[in-house]
């Protein structure tokens, strides 16, 4: 879903504070909470991330940052294609599930930590992609304000909640726009300028969505799964599945599970 390439991987493990009270930096910077708490300021976001949580800071933005009770975290720097769209400063309330999915990713993050070899960093790359999508599904289905508040056109809004509702049913783009009175090219725009993504795009990150978690919480087989989650078979499934995930099915089956 959004490409991510990581340059630097360091894992700080109750840090009392930071070297800098601010800083820029050239690439995204992401910073995974697992332990404390710290206040942090990105442009017009502001807050305090604790344990659980993942603050992001685009390219040549000031990340103001003060750590307020010591702190365990991964840092990451990395790259995402041009096309990407993610937002600044994700935040965003996880519930069981989300935290145990969470703390596995963690987990295996910090088994990682000092290992620099190339599948390692392919490894990395995985995990903090699905942690990139674990906050930002978690955001776009109201698990924080600063998501809800962004998507303030009431015709998307009734579009999100219809998608969310039905995104594992057969669905038609065109359908869709003309019951809210729009063409579908009007609609794909509207969309994509309230919420970031395509209409297809937004449909497909909850579809993978639910397909992650059957393949770690069930027993089903792929063709199960494709069914469940909207797709014609089994084969579509795994090439959607690895095209947005970079990597199979079976095999994000085989390293998450615990």
């Amino acid at each position: 879903m959004f490409g991510v390439h990581i340059h630097q991987h360091v894992y700080w493990k109750r840090k009392e504070f930071f070297q800098l009270a601010f800083d820029t930096d050239a690439y995204w910077i992401a910073n995974v909470i697992e332990e404390g708490k710290f206040a942090y300021t990105i442009k017009e976001h502001r807050g305090e991330a604790k344990a659980g949580s993942l603050i992001l800071c685009p390219p040549e933005e000031v990340f103001h940052r003060k750590i307020l009770t010591p702190l365990s975290f991964h840092f990451f720097r990395f790259s995402l294609p041009e096309a990407s769209s993610i937002g600044a400063s994700i935040h965003a309330v996880l519930d069981k599930e989300d935290e145990d999915r969470f703390l596995s990713n963690c987990r295996y993050l910090c088994a990682n930590a000092l290992d620099d070899s190339s599948r390692a960093r392919t490894w990395k790359n995985h995990l903090l992609e699905d942690l990139l999508f674990l906050f930002w599904s978690r955001a776009s289905r109201g698990g924080t304000e600063e998501r809800t508040n962004r998507v303030n056109d009431p015709l998307i809004q009734r579009a999100l909640h219809y998608f969310q509702e039905h995104a594992c049913e057969p669905l038609s783009i065109k359908e869709t726009a003309a019951c809210l009175g729009l063409s579908s090219v009007q609609f794909t725009r509207r969309f994509q300028a309230a919420v970031g993504l395509t209409p297809i795009r937004y449909v497909t990150s909850l579809r993978l969505e639910k397909a992650q978690t059957l393949l770690l919480e069930t027993e089903y087989t792929l063709e199960d799964i494709a069914e469940k989650c909207g797709y014609l078979n089994g084969f579509y499934f795994s090439r959607v599945f690895s095209a947005r995930r970079h990597i199979s099915p079976s095999q994000y089956r085989k390293l998450n599970r615990i």
